[in-house]
């Protein structure tokens, strides 16, 4: 059999589907509030004796691997990832486009407020 071989673009987004991705987050949402859970209960019971021990290793593993599916599940669901360099992408732009910051342009300003407060202050000046 003939295998194709995966391209360096692939990420983990193109070889999970949507509903695995589904699946890892619910479970490593419900081992992240099992692990909440866990460790409110051992809160409560080092408060009651009074000792200062440190978490259970297994509630702290839960902890970490549900943290860990979740994460997994994200950048599963996140599609195809950009490369870290832009000269592949800059070089297809001009200088201008490159530069172009659209969304800073401020079109209501008050500038025209001010121009007639400066010729009112001009006037007063100049009848004075």
């Amino acid at each position: 059999r003939h295998f194709p071989t995966p391209t360096p673009s692939s990420t983990c987004a193109t070889m999970t589907s949507h509903g695995t991705t589904s699946v890892q987050a619910l479970i490593g949402f419900i081992l992240m509030i099992h692990s909440m859970v866990s460790m409110h209960h051992f809160r409560s019971f080092t408060k009651a004796t009074a000792s200062t021990e440190s978490p259970p290793v297994d509630i702290v593993a839960e902890c970490l691997l549900g943290m860990f599916l979740c994460t997994l599940a994200v950048f599963g669901r996140s599609g195809e990832f950009m490369t870290i360099k832009a000269a592949p992408y800059a070089a297809k732009r001009t200088f201008d486009a490159l530069s172009s910051r659209p969304h800073f342009n401020i079109y209501h300003h008050r500038a025209r407020a001010l121009k007639e407060t400066r010729r009112k202050f001009k006037r007063e000046r100049d009848i004075s």
